[in-house]
């Protein structure tokens, strides 16, 4: 999967993606973590670049939407001010 052309409007997120030897763009939102380990980025929209075509099967999309959606193990940080 290669990714190119990211268009960031405030909380979406416009990009290019190379699946399966097909162009498509992708739109998703960021989305405010609200747990530790959650998605940050939700797919809005996509199609193919060539025919308009929305035709990538759930696996496809989840495929992205993990790549996409980094769940590192971070921590809150608390500043002590002295």
């Amino acid at each position: 999967m290669n990714m190119k052309n990211f268009v960031l409007h405030g909380n979406i997120l416009l990009l290019e993606v190379r699946l399966n030897e097909e162009d498509y763009v992708m739109n998703v939102k960021w989305n405010s973590p609200v747990e530790q380990f959650c998605d940050t980025w939700s797919l809005v929209s996509y199609c193919k670049k060539t025919t308009g075509e929305k035709d990538l099967s759930p696996n496809e999309i989840n495929d992205f939407l993990k790549t996409i959606n980094a769940n590192w193990k971070w921590e809150p940080v608390f500043h002590h001010k002295f």
